[in-house]
């Protein structure tokens, strides 16, 4: 097994299959997909190259419980600063639809 180090100064996030791209642009950032009742709406906040805020702005048709569970994703994703987390037990399916929101909004921050 490897064991890998990455320090460099350069912001960057992890997108999916674990490709590392550098975060050009701050600003605030939407994406959407499907979550465990719908469509979950979310808006990524990268300030100097980092993330700095994930908020879910729409889920009218997640239950309310799932929903509440799902958003213990987000202080993940910070931490991580990538939305290559584990998705929440229980609540699986809305928070893999805030994860996969999330990827997408980030998507447009490396363009």
């Amino acid at each position: 097994m490897h064991s890998w180090r990455y320090s460099h100064l350069v912001p960057a996030v992890i997108l999916s299959q674990g490709v590392i791209q550098e975060m050009e642009q701050d600003g605030t950032y939407t994406g959407e997909a499907d979550g465990f009742g719908g469509t979950v709406a979310v808006e990524v906040t990268v300030k100097d190259g980092k993330i700095e805020a994930v908020e879910v702005t729409s889920a009218e048709k997640e239950d309310s419980a799932y929903l509440a569970m799902a958003e213990d994703i987000i202080p993940k994703i910070i931490e991580a600063q990538s939305a290559e987390v584990d998705t929440i037990s229980g609540a699986t399916f809305s928070s893999t639809g805030i994860k996969n929101a999330a990827e997408q909004a980030l998507e447009q921050a490396v363009k």
